[in-house]
């Protein structure tokens, strides 16, 4: 006599298993590259995409910029109308910088309220000028906060690759120069590397 045995699992709670394992790795890996307040990559992430754009211009020829931006006076923000103000301000900013770029730049927060942006493919001419405009335009429009209407403003400095640096380092540091010529400046403008202050650090 032949006997047939047939066994039946459910299978759907180990495939919900498995898609929340996986939701949780991609929500572990988000938080490990990103920004948790704006969702803009952090310094992690940014390290990647800029050796990664640095390796392909020393190959290519390609052109490629950094822009250090950062937000005037946004301690009187906070000092004013409390941290959770300050964040709004955070968070209303990095999407103003955001729509500003192409689709496949980069657009980081390093820290505080200063941002970098990494534009690949341009050169330092009326391109990326024109990117740093319409940045500081963007930013100009005027945000509610609570029964306070703020206009605020960004500082900017912009250096290019080979020209001001080859590494990422140095090309932070010689956008981080401009940008304090920026803010030395009066605030609410660009700078790029070639006319930065050697005074400023």
């Amino acid at each position: 006599m032949v006997g047939i045995f047939v066994h039946v699992a459910d299978v759907e709670p180990i495939k919900r298993l498995e898609q929340e394992l996986m939701a949780a790795k991609v929500a572990a890996e988000k938080l490990a590259t990103h920004d948790f307040l704006t969702g803009l990559p952090n310094r992690l992430l940014l390290a990647d995409r800029m050796d990664e754009a640095i390796g392909r211009a020393r190959r290519t020829g390609e052109r490629m910029c950094v822009l250090a931006v950062d937000i005037d006076n946004f301690k009187q923000v906070n000092d004013s109308h409390g941290h959770a103000a300050g964040d709004q301000v955070l968070i209303e900013l990095a999407a103003r910088i955001k729509s500003c770029v192409r689709e496949y730049d980069t657009v980081a927060r390093i820290g505080g309220d200063e941002f970098l942006v990494l534009a690949t493919g341009v050169p330092l001419n009326d391109e990326v000028k024109a990117l740093a405009t319409r940045m500081l335009v963007a930013a100009r429009k005027p945000h509610q906060l609570g029964h306070v209407v703020v206009t605020p403003s960004l500082s900017i400095g912009i250096a290019e690759y080979p020209r001001h640096g080859t590494t990422s380092e140095s090309l932070m540091s010689a956008a981080d120069r401009a940008l304090y010529s920026a803010k030395k400046s009066g605030r609410d403008c660009f700078v790029a590397a070639d006319f930065a202050d050697p005074a400023v650090s």
